[in-house]
């Protein structure tokens, strides 16, 4: 179970590193792997390690998809400082897509 201080951590590691994709990604790319293992550690989702840049160094990824972006996000949201209004647009996201079905099919949002 993380503690406050491991999410706030990872909150600083996703503001200055991360990247929010609606409507169901939050990644952080690294050259460094202990920042990246953190957040794989404190949230689980994915860890890749992508081959050498043109520099020599691996690229260290760290990836949560689908119906645990919102988890993740409402996790790190009140510790977040650039990146708070990407967090609260996917969260609303998540949380309204379900509620409001698709007006062409009828059909619930799909969170995947």
């Amino acid at each position: 179970m993380p503690t406050q201080l491991d999410i706030a951590y990872a909150a600083g590691i996703f503001d200055g590193e991360g990247t929010v994709a609606i409507p169901s990604r939050l990644a952080v790319k690294m050259t460094t792997r202990a920042p990246i293992e953190h957040l794989h550690n404190t949230f689980d989702g994915h860890f890749y390690e992508w081959g050498p840049t043109k520099t020599g160094r691996p690229v260290y990824e760290w990836r949560v998809n689908g119906p645990d972006v919102i988890r993740v996000a409402e996790s790190m949201r009140d510790y977040a400082l650039t990146k708070r209004r990407e967090l609260d647009i996917i969260i609303s996201y998540y949380k309204y897509r379900d509620k409001y079905p698709d007006e062409q099919t009828g059909k619930q949002g799909d969170l995947s």
